[in-house]
Formats: structure tokens, sequence, C-alpha cells
């Protein structure tokens, strides 16, 4: 998706755990035309757990990935 086009981001910091997916789910069901938001997920020194990679794709969402570890701050 092109930011032009979007209203908003949803950024969400993750350690890339599984319940991401829910998350990912629960944007998903919202009403607001998938086309008017982006999602980004910017995973701290970690790869997608189990189904997440299959998720995020679903999702639509654009995936940064720290190469260390950073904690909350970063």
């Amino acid at each position: 998706m092109s930011p032009e086009g979007a209203l908003f981001s949803v950024v969400i910091p993750s350690r890339g755990d599984a319940r991401l997916a829910r998350l990912l789910d629960d944007l998903a069901a919202q009403t607001l035309p998938r086309e008017r938001f982006e999602v980004i997920v910017a995973l701290d020194g970690a790869g997608p757990a189990g189904d997440l990679s299959r998720a995020l794709e679903r999702a639509g969402a654009t995936l940064v990935r720290l190469s260390e570890r950073r904690g909350p701050g970063a």
C-alpha cells in the first residue's frame, strides 16, 4: 500500500510471539476498509514465531526487523 492512500498507520512493536496473530486478525475484522490504513510490525531482535509469518502476509503488514534486541526504548 502506498502511504499516500492511507489515513493512518498502525505500528506494532513486538518480540515476534504468536499472540501477534490475534491482533492482526482483530485488525482485519474491524469495519474501516483495509486500504485506509497500513500495518507496520517492528520485531525487536526476533523472528516471527510459528504461523506468524503467514498472519503477517495475510494482513498485508510491513515487517521491520531489528537485528539485535534493543528493548522498548528503541
